[in-house]
C-alpha cells in the first residue's frame, strides 16, 4: 500500500465524532460519516504508516478496507455498478492487509460472505446487494467458498441509497479485547467503556473510580488508556466483583465489594468517577432510580476533589439531571449513544 487509501471505522451510533478524534493518531484526511441505525461509519482516508496504528483503536467495533468510491444504487439495474468494486486485485490487497495489521489464524481452506448493513428500507434490498457481491467473488476466486462465518468478509454499508463496500480487517478480537463476550450479562461493550474513558482523559497518578463496576470493563480500558493512573472499583454484587477481580489480575487494578451510596473512601480524594448507571430496565428500575440516583450523586460529590469531574452513561437522564442538580454539580451533556438498543446520554459532570 503506497499511498492514502479509503478506511472505514464502525462504531456505536452516536460516537462517529468521538471515534474521528481518536483516529487523529492516525493523521486521516477527508473525514465522511455514514449514520446507520445502530451504528456510526467513519469514513477517512490513510496513509501505509497511518494504517499501521489502526488495530490500537479502542472506540472501533471494527475496521474496513474500502474497495473503491461508493456507488449510487437506486434500482436493481444499478447493481451492475459493483462488479467496478469487486476486484480480484483490490479484494487480494484487502486480504494482505488484514493478514499484516490483525494477524488473523490462517484459514484451512479460504471462505468469503457479504454483509450488508442500510439505513432505511429501499427499493434494492441488502439481500440482493449481499447476492451479487457473494456472485462477483465466487466468479473472481472459484476456490474459495461462501460460508458463514467466513475468513474472508465484505460489508456494504447503504445509506441514502448510496453503498460503501469494504473488506472488514479486524475480528472479535478487536471489539472484545480478545476476550469472551459474554462474560457477564448486561455487561458494558468494551468500545462503549473506552468512549466513556476516553473522555474521562485520566492523567498520571490520578485516582480513577468505578463505584459500579460490574465485571470491571471501565478500570480495564482506563488502565490500558493510563497505566499510570491508579484506578480503583467496586460492586455490591459478589459475583461481579469475582469477575472484575479476574480480569483486573495482573493490571494494577484495586476492586473491592462495597455499597456505591456509601464509598468506603475520604472526602475530596477522587479525581475522577466514571460510571455506567442502572438505566432502569434490566437492572433497577426507573422508580428505583429516583431514591438512588440523588443517594449515589450526593455521596460522590463528598468523595470529589474540588475541580473533580465524572463521566457518567445513562439513558434515566431526567432522574439523573435532577440529582445532579440537587448536589450542586455542574454537567453537561457530551454524547448520545445508543446502548444495548436503547439511547443513553453520556455526561460530563465537575465538582466546583
Amino acid at each position: 500500500m503506497s499511498m492514502n487509501r479509503c478506511f472505514g471505522v464502525l462504531t456505536f451510533a452516536g460516537l462517529g465524532s468521538l471515534a474521528a478524534d481518536e483516529l487523529s493518531r492516525c493523521e486521516p484526511s477527508g473525514f465522511r460519516f455514514c449514520r446507520l441505525a445502530d451504528h456510526d461509519l467513519v469514513l477517512c482516508d490513510i496513509s501505509a504508516k497511518g494504517a499501521r496504528r489502526l488495530p490500537g483503536l479502542a472506540l472501533a467495533e471494527d475496521v474496513f478496507l474500502m474497495l473503491g468510491p461508493g456507488v449510487q444504487v437506486k434500482t436493481a439495474a444499478d447493481l451492475e455498478r459493483l462488479d467496478g468494486l469487486v476486484l480480484s486485485e483490490s479484494v487480494l490487497e484487502a486480504v494482505g492487509l488484514k493478514n499484516s495489521l490483525f494477524h488473523p489464524r490462517k484459514p484451512k481452506s479460504t471462505t468469503y460472505n457479504c454483509f450488508v448493513k442500510q439505513d432505511w428500507d429501499r427499493q434494492v434490498r441488502r439481500k440482493q446487494i449481499a447476492e451479487r457481491v457473494n456472485a462477483l467473488l465466487g466468479s473472481r476466486f472459484r476456490r474459495w467458498r461462501q460460508a458463514d462465518p467466513a475468513s474472508v468478509e465484505l460489508w456494504g454499508f447503504y445509506v441514502d441509497e448510496r453503498l460503501e463496500l469494504g473488506l472488514r480487517l479486524s475480528d472479535e478480537k478487536m471489539r472484545y479485547r480478545g476476550r469472551d463476550p459474554s462474560q457477564r450479562r448486561g455487561a458494558l461493550r468494551p468500545t462503549i467503556a473506552a468512549a466513556l474513558v476516553y473522555l474521562a482523559d485520566p492523567g498520571d497518578g490520578e485516582l480513577v473510580i468505578d463505584p459500579m463496576c460490574g465485571s470491571g470493563t471501565i478500570l480495564r480500558e482506563a488502565a490500558a488508556l493510563n497505566s499510570r493512573a491508579t484506578c480503583m472499583g467496586g460492586d455490591i454484587a459478589g459475583d461481579a466483583v469475582a469477575t472484575a477481580a479476574g480480569s483486573a489480575a495482573g493490571k494494577g487494578i484495586e476492586v473491592r465489594e462495597w455499597d456505591a451510596t456509601r464509598l468506603p473512601l475520604d472526602p475530596g480524594t477522587v479525581d475522577c468517577f466514571i460510571c455506567n448507571l442502572p438505566f432502569g430496565r434490566q437492572y433497577s428500575s426507573e422508580g428505583r432510580n429516583k431514591s438512588l440516583y440523588p443517594a449515589l450523586m450526593s455521596n460522590w460529590a463528598e468523595k470529589l476533589k474540588p475541580g473533580g469531574r465524572m463521566v457518567l452513561l445513562t439513558a434515566d437522564s431526567g432522574t439523573l439531571e435532577s440529582a445532579l442538580d440537587a448536589s450542586g454539580l455542574a454537567w453537561r451533556t457530551e454524547h448520545r449513544a445508543k446502548v444495548l438498543g436503547v439511547w443513553a446520554n453520556i455526561y460530563a459532570v465537575t465538582r466546583h
